[in-house]
């Protein structure tokens, strides 16, 4: 500065000053675009710069309202890891400022996209173990807007046929187990983001058909024949036997054609007869408590007698001097038999 009066005299002062460069704010994210999901924004602000011949001795970040955590502040580049409580358009704010106060900032918008929706539904979550079949349906199952569904993963638990299955509604999975069984459904839309839902269902045990045959058994002829059947002998060992927490309720029987007594419904009959003869079955259906049941049948045979039949010579003769003579000329076996014993008796 120089200064000058009226008199024509002069003075002269100076001083020198510092003009700071300004920071360069700066950032890299690990990717700008996240499922809501799976979402990992990590953001790195060590490419930001302190100005010429400056370092930077704070940075501070302002994210949306749903970030967690919303704003944060450090004294070196540390990268920040950040979730967001919901889908859209997020923007991000980076404030740095060098050692000697000069400041610069830097907005950056990132993305969240939202998730489609997964649910499912079956006819029937609980079924007995014999016959087991659900059936299952998605169509509760929703994209977002402005994306669709490009997959549906299923995996239907341990002991499933089939064990997985890519459509939109599978019928006919079968369990060859009993038990909670966990059904998962994972579908993914067009952006990549996926939701997955679970849910159970029970596959109840059957309880077990058993019968013995009473004391003539289960092979008889049939002048005379009478069977029996037995589901509940104490001892025997082969009782019918619901399965734990549960009892049988009902038993059915069928005796099958020509029987006297076609149907019944205890746990033993007696005096079973068949107005003709050969094979049949018998068969047990029982059903407990649970709703379940179990099916056991038995083959019998009713056998056929063989014909006795004989002549005489003559069938009337006087006293002195008879003698009487018998042959076997008729009798005959059934088929697949043969005559193994002559008792006669005079």
């Amino acid at each position: 500065l120089i200064v000058r009066d009226a008199n024509g005299c002069s003075d002269t002062t100076s001083t020198s000053v510092d003009v700071i460069d300004n920071p360069g704010a700066s950032l890299t994210v690990s990717n700008d675009t996240f499922c809501y999901q799976t979402q990992k924004f990590v953001f790195d602000p060590s490419s930001s710069t302190g100005g010429y011949n400056q370092s930077l001795g704070r940075y501070t970040w302002k994210f949306s309202p749903d970030a967690n955590p919303d704003t944060v502040t450090r004294t070196s580049p540390d990268k920040v890891s950040v979730k967001f409580d919901s889908a859209g358009i997020k923007t991000v704010k980076l404030y740095v400022e060098n050692r000697k106060g000069c400041k610069d900032t830097l907005t950056k918008n990132i993305v969240v996209l939202p998730n489609p929706y997964a649910s499912w539904v079956s006819g029937s979550y609980i079924q007995c173990l014999q016959g087991n079949e659900f059936n299952f349906n998605s169509t509760n199952t929703q994209s977002t807007a402005g994306s669709s569904l490009v997959k549906y993963q299923w995996n239907f638990g341990t002991g499933a046929v089939p064990g997985t299955s890519t459509k939109i509604t599978p019928n006919a999975v079968s369990y060859t187990g009993e038990g909670k069984k966990e059904v998962v459904l994972t579908v993914t839309d067009a952006n990549g983001c996926t939701d997955t839902f679970k849910h159970t269902v029970l596959v109840k045990p059957n309880p077990t058909a058993r019968f013995i045959f009473g004391t003539y058994g289960d092979n008889q002829c049939f002048r005379g024949h009478t069977f029996e059947v037995d589901a509940q002998m104490a001892g025997s060992g082969q009782s019918s036997s619901p399965v734990g927490g549960s009892r049988i309720l009902q038993y059915y029987w069928d005796f099958g054609s020509g029987a006297n007594n076609q149907i019944d419904s205890g746990s033993n009959v007696k005096d079973i007869t068949y107005s003709g003869f050969g094979k049949r079955n018998i068969t047990l259906i029982i059903k407990d408590a649970n709703g379940c049941d179990d099916t056991l049948s038995k083959e019998i045979n009713v056998k056929n007698h063989p014909v006795a039949q004989f002549t005489i010579n003559q069938a009337s003769q006087c006293y002195r001097g008879n003698e009487f003579i018998f042959r076997n000329t008729g009798s005959s076996a059934v088929t697949n038999s043969s005559l193994t014993n002559y008792n006669w008796s005079f």
